[in-house]
């Protein structure tokens, strides 16, 4: 009995007591384990030995005195509308700390319900004073169901939705609405029965998960008293979720705007990036039509002594005289002087644009039609401004400030040295 107080600060029955527990003692005691009979341990005994172990840990028997203070502390919880198993460990824990016996399990749960009872009775009883005629109406009609709807009231009212599409978000304004203008006008009755946060939690709790029918069995009072504040509870959860859904529909539009930027941005840059390329391509077209231009006057006005020969590249045309002279056995001699080229950019035509085939070797030869495609497909990689990066930069930069492509060629021939120009317009041909 000892070891069993010192345990749990309470006392137990003789027939409760576990044979382990007898044989431990007795053993302890260089006794027989048959010499403790619980038949033959008399109540006198047993009530004398309590006292002498109350007396010796320094506790108090839990009697009429105790009770009252006990009675007072439950009735101070069940205010607090504390759960009945939290103010069971609580009630443990304020007789441990008192230095006071633990009674049974059951006495205590009889405290307990007492203390839950006669506060449910206040608060029935003041439901019943203060709720006026208007409240009670109010109340009544969560409990039927609208004409246009088969669902009560106050199963419409239980569901808080969180969706950002426009219907729900309507939905859910009309909800808040509706549950604004309930709780205030039953906001003079929530401050006479004064349930604070835990009471309303605690009777909301009940509501939530229950059917209309199960509300319906309750008293009167007792159900007035639950759907007041199950409105109250379900008011500022409304609230908490319009915010919610005010941030989400806050973050979802963020996100599409960002998204629309993104793209826009996207766009414009590979506009720019397309005038830029077309600029690129009239500014090619322009210097070389100007360098072109420039040594045809010179060699017609008599300032160049060597005679004029186009500086541009082969067009298919050409490509195809040279094929057909190269048909005729013509020597590259005069196929130069027939076309109007240099005699080195004949040679370089042939030998970049040769077909071969190592399986079919009777189709080698120059095919004008073939090299046409070849050095087409050179020049789109390897471009002047390509190749020449200062060149590209500054032609970028004059597009960038809305340059056109003939004011940045003539623009060009003025700022650079003339051998500066012509190396950097013309570089390597691509022929």
């Amino acid at each position: 009995m000892c070891g069993y107080f010192k345990a749990n600060k309470r006392f137990y029955q003789p027939q409760d007591f576990h044979e382990r527990d007898i044989a431990f003692a007795a053993n302890q005691l260089y006794l027989a384990e048959d010499t403790f009979r619980t038949t033959h341990y008399y109540e006198t005994t047993r009530l004398r030995h309590q006292r002498q172990i109350l007396n010796f840990y320094g506790f108090s028997a839990f009697d009429e005195n105790a009770r009252n203070v006990l009675a007072t502390e439950i009735t101070t919880m069940a205010r607090m509308h504390l759960k009945p198993r939290l103010i069971f460990d609580r009630c443990v824990d304020f007789l441990i700390q008192h230095r006071v016996q633990v009674p049974t399990a059951h006495r205590l749960a009889d405290l307990i319900r007492a203390g839950l009872h006669d506060r449910k009775a206040e608060l029935v009883a003041l439901m019943d004073k203060q709720l006026p005629d208007a409240a009670r109406n109010l109340l009544d009609e969560l409990f039927t169901a609208p004409d246009d709807q088969n669902r009560y009231r106050l199963t419409l009212l239980k569901k808080l939705s969180q969706s950002t599409s426009p219907t729900k978000i309507k939905e859910a304004v009309t909800g808040f609405e509706t549950l604004l203008d309930l709780h205030q006008q039953l906001d003079d009755v929530l401050a006479k029965l004064d349930l604070g946060v835990a009471g309303i939690r605690y009777f909301a709790g009940s509501v939530l998960p229950s059917e209309i029918f199960q509300m319906q069995r309750r008293d009167q009072n007792d159900r007035y008293i639950h759907a007041t504040a199950f409105i109250a509870h379900q008011f500022h959860r409304c609230q908490d979720n319009m915010i919610n859904l005010w941030l989400n529909v806050m973050a979802s539009f963020k996100s599409v705007a960002a998204r629309e930027y993104q793209e826009t941005l996207l766009q414009e840059r590979k506009d720019q990036q397309r005038r830029i390329e077309i600029g690129v391509d009239s500014l090619e077209v322009s210097v070389g039509t100007f360098y072109t231009g420039k040594r045809h006057f010179l060699y017609l006005t008599g300032k160049s002594g060597e005679p004029f020969i186009k500086r541009t590249e082969l067009n298919l045309a050409e490509r195809r005289a040279i094929e057909d002279l190269l048909h005729r056995k013509v020597n590259m001699t005069e196929i130069a002087r027939r076309i109007n080229r240099h005699r080195a950019t004949v040679y370089r035509e042939i030998k970049r644009n040769f077909f071969t085939d190592d399986e079919l070797p009777q189709l080698n030869g120059y095919f004008g039609m073939t090299a046409q495609r070849s050095a087409a497909e050179r020049r789109a990689r390897c471009r002047k401004l390509v190749r020449i990066p200062a060149l590209r930069e500054a032609v970028i930069d004059r597009l960038k400030e809305g340059w056109s492509p003939e004011q940045i060629a003539g623009r060009l021939k003025f700022d650079v040295h003339t051998t500066t120009v012509s190396r950097a317009m013309l570089g390597p041909r691509v022929a």
